[in-house]
């Protein structure tokens, strides 16, 4: 692994036109990077951004950007050959993590829908009546409650 990234830079207005401060600056990063077991190499394309800090002030100052590395702490053997490298693509989660819960909320929904449509079902096997009032002398007047509860007991 790497522990800490140092960066001393010596400006030069050949290199930064516009510089007023020509002072040597010493930045770094602090943070454990590149991480692999031994006797394995670290490889990653992709692009990566790690902040950098001056001494004395907490706060980021600038930052670095690495793509294409490969590195390798502690070669045991005498070439010039990596050992087998750890992808820093491989860290990611599979494909199989969203699917597995995808399928899982599907099955979820699909549970829901069907309890509901036999709830529902249930609840019209039961015979529930509306009673509908109209306006006709024909019909039956309505009893009061206390009739109802006379019919029951």
């Amino acid at each position: 692994m790497v522990g800490r990234i140092n960066l001393t830079l010596t400006p030069s207005e050949e290199t930064f036109p516009s510089i007023k401060d020509k002072n040597v600056i010493s930045v770094y990063n602090n943070k454990t990077e590149f991480s692999t077991p031994l006797s394995k190499s670290y490889r990653c394309a992709k692009e990566q951004s790690f902040n950098l800090a001056q001494n004395g002030i907490n706060e980021t100052v600038g930052t670095i950007e690495l793509s294409h590395v490969q590195l390798e702490a502690f070669h045991l053997k005498m070439d010039d050959l990596f050992g087998a490298a750890e992808d820093c693509e491989g860290v990611s989660s599979p494909d199989i993590v969203p699917i597995a819960v995808g399928c899982a909320l599907v099955g979820l929904v699909a549970i829901v829908l069907i309890a509901y449509l036999v709830g529902r079902r249930r609840s019209q096997a039961r015979g529930y009546l509306s009673i509908i009032r109209s306006n006709s002398e024909d019909d039956i007047p309505l009893q009061p409650v206390s009739h109802w509860k006379k019919c029951w007991e």
